[in-house]
């Protein structure tokens, strides 16, 4: 029987491919995508408001890791413009 923790762990992960895969998407989407694929378990809309802290948390250490691989400083000013704020 798989744990609780390893189902949530599942469900991180591939929230987190969902997010790096299409970064505009909004949290509400992504909770969307989420329950329509996992229709059988339930993932209520209460959860809207904890992805929307990891989602900030994502999208801030993606600023972080454009920021420390761009050389060019106009790549600093355009790349975080495709994400949108929480």
């Amino acid at each position: 029987m798989i744990s609780l923790k390893a189902k949530q762990d599942a469900v991180s992960e591939e929230l987190f491919s969902l997010f790096c895969s299409a970064p505009e998407l909004s949290t509400r989407d992504l909770l969307q995508r989420i329950q329509k694929r996992h229709s059988e378990q339930d993932y209520p809309d209460k959860l809207l408001r904890t992805l929307q802290r990891r989602v900030k948390e994502w999208r801030a250490e993606t600023i972080i890791e454009v920021e420390q691989s761009a050389g060019d400083p106009l790549q600093l000013a355009v790349a975080p413009l495709h994400l949108k704020a929480v």
